[in-house]
């Protein structure tokens, strides 16, 4: 589960954490068909949000969704601030 925000970075940093080891278990048991994506999570914190898209990244999906749009704009953010990574 992904906290609401306002959560703590502490709170967002287990999320962040728990939906990593989901990501793992799905990938390596993932046999099609179709596509398989992780989802980037990390709250208003760009810092966990890299974090997160590099970890969710490594685990070679097909590709990444992110999470957690809707939320950033109902806290006033503008998501593209927090969702352009460089992940080479």
């Amino acid at each position: 589960m992904v906290p609401p925000l306002p959560s703590t970075r502490e709170e967002l940093q287990q999320a962040v954490a728990r939906t990593t080891r989901w990501a793992r278990r799905c990938a390596e048991r993932w046999s099609g068909p179709g596509a398989l994506f992780g989802i980037v999570q990390g709250g208003v914190h760009r810092p966990l949000r890299e974090e997160s898209a590099g970890r969710t990244a490594d685990l070679g999906f097909d590709g990444l969704a992110i999470g957690g749009i809707a939320e950033l704009q109902i806290e006033g953010i503008e998501p593209a601030e927090l969702l352009v990574f460089d992940l080479a």
